[in-house]
């Protein structure tokens, strides 16, 4: 058919088609400049503002403990980052820790726990020498073998036993098993503990249970809270619950908020929880009143031998 026009012809419609081509294409893009203008400085000025809040020490440490379901006896907390602006203002976890992850830079978010873990925890291990301390890590962490070396460290200068601390995953982090398997096998070997945070709720399948060696299933609180009850995921705990004791994994019930709860899954055999029934998450100041307390002391000599993880 382009065989029976005139060159001329054919040249014409090229040429029209490409001038057709070019507006369209500068009309892209302009829109993709004008929204690059826009989306981008604003994920700049997020990401300086992060980078200025961890520098300027407006990002904090409060400590939500766990304690034995059995005795009572408050065995360890879990470190939660907190964000307070300059005008007193609280950012939601939620918010700066997903964009953190977003920006690529939940590393600092770490390194800035640990500096504060380690500054802050002696004082509680002089208290109880064998407490232990969770720390939670993002999915883009466990791409390299930095955050093995780092909280080895942490480890290290806390002169922590094996299993003191303990790295606390959600089952997100998990979708790239293959990346995140030689990390994990690293923070083990280097007497790391870990758990699996908000477990039943995420893309985990027991497959992974088999592969990752996992020393606590954390109950997610929605579970919790429907334990007992007729809600349609109300059996779901104590299937995590037998689930966990054939794996020989302890269990941890989350979200405990009333003494109810506490009997209920002290009686299905759970060993660790913690909920605002024991105590909300507080500063290192409160949280060693808090385990200077009659109740805290009263459990602690009560106590006959370490806390088996």
């Amino acid at each position: 058919l382009l065989a029976s026009r005139q060159a001329s012809y054919i040249q014409g419609e090229i040429a029209d088609g490409t001038r057709h081509l070019w507006a369209k294409a500068l009309v892209l893009g302009l829109g993709c400049m004008i929204l690059t203008f826009l989306v981008y400085p604003g994920h700049s000025s997020t990401r300086r503002e992060l980078k200025r809040a961890l520098r300027r020490g407006q990002m904090y440490l409060v400590y939500q403990p766990v304690v034995e379901l059995e005795s009572g006896r408050c065995i360890g907390a879990e470190a939660l980052m907190r964000w307070r602006q300059d005008d007193g203002s609280l950012v939601s976890p939620a918010v700066f820790i997903a964009l953190a992850e977003q920006l690529q830079i939940s590393h600092l978010v770490t390194e800035r726990a640990c500096q504060i873990i380690a500054r802050e925890l002696p004082s509680v291990l002089k208290t109880q020498s064998d407490f232990r301390i969770g720390i939670n890590l993002a999915a883009q962490e466990l791409a390299t073998h930095q955050i093995v070396q780092r909280l080895r460290s942490l480890r290290t200068h806390l002169r922590l036993a094996p299993s003191q601390l303990v790295v606390e995953l959600t089952e997100s982090t998990l979708v790239d098993a293959d990346r995140a398997l030689p990390v994990i096998n690293q923070l083990r070997a280097n007497g790391i503990a870990l758990a699996i945070d908000d477990f039943g709720t995420g893309y985990c399948s027991l497959s992974y249970l088999a592969r990752y060696p996992f020393d606590i299933l954390k109950i997610d609180r929605s579970f919790v809270s429907a334990a007992g009850t007729d809600a349609i995921i109300g059996p779901i705990a104590e299937h995590i619950v037998t689930l966990s004791k054939s794996m020989g994994v302890q269990a941890l019930a989350e979200g405990i908020e009333t003494a109810e709860q506490a009997e209920h899954f002290r009686r299905q055999g759970v060993t660790l929880a913690q909920g605002y029934h024991f105590a909300a998450p507080m500063p290192v100041a409160q949280l060693l009143h808090w385990l200077q307390g009659p109740a805290q002391m009263q459990a602690r000599q009560q106590h006959t031998g370490p806390s088996a993880l």
